[in-house]
């Protein structure tokens, strides 16, 4: 049932009168402070950089848990964080009755808030994704090319795989994919011979460029990295040199050689592709291919369960061709992949484009096409994968896709594939371009990396529906996913700039939800504040690596227990609604409990 928006205010906390208040944040007003005056105890924190009372205000209303603050020029003992002597902002939790204190001021602040309902349908599901939907991939693009995009050795070539930094990230990541892809993926000449991919060896046609030439050291270089990392190692195939012309069959024998060599060597590798967006190949021709590198597979490793899986075909959202090539290739494709990039990149996008629903939505629609034919003709077969995508393509869009900002498409985008049943999501890029996870030239986490560990860590496998009404303007997005033993996740994005959300738990309709335990995980700008800041917080923390070797934090340690019978969620923020042990039959392995579940219902 829907219900019109309406704002209310409200007064968290004792209630002062606003006199000549200020709008500090979005939806926050606090009232200049009360002069000597203290609210004593129900701190929620201390900050000694708030140097006075407007500075103190602001931190508050930054902070959806406070609800109140004391500040004290010269703080009166030594407390928390807080040192005697120096400035003193106290945040408040709760607060107590004003007493007369000559150190400090003090006051409330009031939070305007649009009420809205949120519900989750926890008696079914309607869709499936794996652990492995948060992957990543890693392209072979050389460091000349459009710079800076790819420089410092951003290529799958090249790139240091001996980094901690590098290998920290992918372990926090993993069980997830690794592919090695893109357009350079068709020049790719496999050096089995060791001979610097000769024409008498590779039948290449010459020179070879040397950033081009896969050496088998190499290869093994890789295939070590993603088995010591617990990511499974996808490969694209080189498509194109060995082919006459586009009507022409490929002629298979180099990569015969590199699949007998990487069988013989007992290395490991999770797939394989073959081609990369290669429209001008027609489906007759590449289903073909297709099987004939299945049989390649299957003579290299007669053991099914040991064999690397077939993946493709690596087209854009093109549903016409994708029709006529699953039914061509048959039973023999594994994985059936598509690309998609909900927008073009290199400024082409106008900023403000971005952080609307319309553009959220986009990619979804673009793909529609492609996800009918896969249920219609290969489901559940054929697993699907978006095996290369993120919000812009040609190399992203520079000072916003490696951004804070990006960080809104990106896990919304994650969960609309989680729940049209993707079982991997491939993005653009782990390290090089403008949509870098990990920045290319410190390998330090940007946002989406962030927010890649948090979805992988909190949004369980099965998907349960949710919907938002009484928000007319679609600018809060709510996603479900849950896992055993009934351990529910909300996903709670505000596009809005100025718009506080918020709703009731029991609304939620998760039975035992307003009574069970509950975590909260909220994402928001570091830095400036901004959308284009290039860093994070978790609960006004920065996220960042630890140390030297570049240790990923753990971000349960960093949950703030859900309190009160509503959430709440601020402007162009993004939260994570944990429910622990509630009444999802979906959310069990094979159904609910019978021991237990009756005290979640009753309480």
């Amino acid at each position: 049932m829907s219900t019109a928006p309406y704002k209310s205010v409200v007064m968290l906390g004792s209630l002062v009168a606003l006199g000549a208040s200020a709008l500090l944040a979005p939806g926050c007003q606090a009232p200049a402070g009360t002069p000597s005056t203290d609210r004593p105890g129900g701190d929620l924190k201390q900050l000694k950089t708030a140097k006075n009372g407007t500075a103190c205000a602001a931190a508050c209303c930054a902070n959806i848990d406070c609800v109140g603050w004391v500040f004290a020029a010269q703080a009166p003992n030594t407390f928390g964080t807080c040192i005697k002597g120096s400035p003193c902002c106290y945040l408040k939790a709760t607060l107590a009755k004003p007493v007369a204190a000559a150190c400090c001021s003090a006051a409330a602040v009031s939070r305007q808030t649009t009420q809205v309902n949120v519900t989750v349908d926890a008696g079914r599901a309607i869709g499936h994704t794996s652990p492995s939907l948060v992957s990543f991939n890693l392209d072979w693009h050389k460091n000349e090319e459009e710079p800076p995009a790819w420089s410092h050795n951003a290529s799958a070539m090249t790139i240091d795989l001996s980094s901690p930094r590098l290998r920290a990230a992918v372990s926090a990541l993993a069980p997830g994919h690794l592919r090695i892809g893109g357009s350079e993926g068709d020049h790719i000449i496999y050096d089995v011979a060791g001979d610097g991919c000769g024409a008498s060896t590779t039948g290449a046609p010459q020179p070879v460029d040397p950033a081009f030439c896969l050496s088998m050291a190499r290869w093994r270089e890789l295939v070590a990295f993603a088995s010591d990392t617990g990511v499974s190692l996808v490969l694209g195939l080189n498509a194109m040199s060995y082919r006459a012309n586009s009507s022409a069959p490929l002629d298979l024998r180099n990569i015969a050689a590199f699949l007998n060599y990487t069988a013989a060597a007992g290395l490991r590798v999770g797939g394989f592709e073959l081609g990369n967006e290669l429209p001008k190949i027609s489906p007759a021709v590449c289903a073909q291919d297709y099987l004939n590198l299945a049989q390649l597979l299957e003579h290299f490793w007669p053991n099914a369960t040991a064999r690397p899986r077939l993946i493709g075909n690596d087209l854009n959202s093109d549903e016409e061709y994708v029709r006529a090539f699953l039914p061509l290739v048959g039973g023999a494709l594994d994985v059936l992949t598509y690309h998609n990039y909900a927008g073009e990149g290199a400024n082409h996008t106008p900023v403000s484009a971005f952080m609307t629903p319309d553009y959220l939505d986009r990619g979804p629609q673009q793909s529609r096409g492609v996800i009918a034919a896969w249920q219609e003709l290969a489901a559940p077969a054929t697993e699907l994968w978006v095996g290369e995508i993120a919000a812009c393509w040609h190399s992203g869009q520079q000072g916003w896709t490696d951004r804070f900002g990006d960080l809104f498409w990106y896990l919304d985008a994650l969960a609309a594939r989680a729940r049209l049943n993707h079982s991997a999501f491939c993005r653009q890029a782990l390290v090089g371009g403008f949509y870098e996870m990990l920045d290319r030239a410190t390998l330090a986490p940007n946002p989406d990396y962030w927010g890649a560990l948090a979805f992988r860590q909190l949004m369980g496998p099965t998907v349960l529906e949710a919907r938002v009404d009484g928000d007319t303007t679609r600018m809060l997005r709510a996603w479900a996913q849950c896992q055993p033993p009934g351990v529910v996740t909300l996903l709670l994005i505000n596009l809005s700039n100025d718009t506080i959300y918020e709703f009731a738990v029991e609304s939620l309709g998760l039975p035992g939800a307003p009574s069970a335990p509950r975590s909260e995980y909220e994402l928001a700008a570091g830095g400036d504040g901004s959308l284009t800041a290039q860093n994070v917080t978790l609960n006004g923390v920065a996220l960042q690596p630890v140390g030297p070797q570049g240790r990923i934090p753990s971000l349960t340690a960093l949950a703030v227990g859900g309190k009160g019978a509503t959430v709440v969620v601020r402007p162009q923020t993004i939260r994570f609604v944990v429910f622990e042990g509630v009444a999802a039959t979906p959310c069990y392995e094979g159904g609910m409990p019978t021991v237990g579940v009756e005290d979640v219902l009753e309480a």
